[in-house]
């Protein structure tokens, strides 16, 4: 009878050993409301900033709402090992109400498997959906614009 109350006991303390050692890996612990999400601006990954990046500010709610439930639903897995750092400038997702700037994430370059969270690049996963966020900024029907470092509309060299 012994053995029984140790083996249990031995039990019980690594299943609270795991349970308390797991952690969330969610991308966002508390969850956007796309409701009130007024607009999200994406800035691709810049060159040189002479030239600007392309951006496009989402306001179609169909499309904010494709975009929060995405992030949403994100999963943040394994670190990106450094030799499978892409070397590009970072792609941005500020995500706003009304105009305050309510979080942001920063990619890979254009590569919206690849995040940068806590200090480091990690992979990132959508839950059930195929979609990325890059491939919902490519079939948005929002207008395609040139934008500086400070997210300034600049005309394109040569026009």
């Amino acid at each position: 009878m012994g053995k029984r109350v140790l083996m249990v006991i031995l039990f019980c303390l690594m299943n609270l050993c795991f349970t308390a050692c797991s952690t969330n890996n969610e991308l966002l612990k508390d969850k956007m409301d796309e409701s009130v999400i007024s607009k999200i601006q994406i800035v691709t990954a810049m060159g040189n900033p002479e030239f600007g990046s392309d951006s496009k500010i989402i306001t179609d709610m169909e499309e904010i709402i494709a975009m929060v439930r995405l992030f949403n639903n994100a999963v943040v897995a394994k670190k990106v090992d450094d030799s499978d750092v892409v070397i590009a400038d970072a792609s941005y997702y500020y995500i706003y109400i009304d105009d305050e700037e309510i979080t942001k994430f920063i990619f890979n370059g254009n590569d919206t498997t690849r995040i940068w969270f806590n200090d480091t690049w990690h992979y990132v996963t959508y839950g059930e959906s195929s979609d990325t966020p890059f491939k919902l900024y490519k079939d948005s029907k929002a207008e395609v614009m040139l934008v500086d470092e400070n997210l300034n509309v600049i005309a394109r060299p040569n026009e």
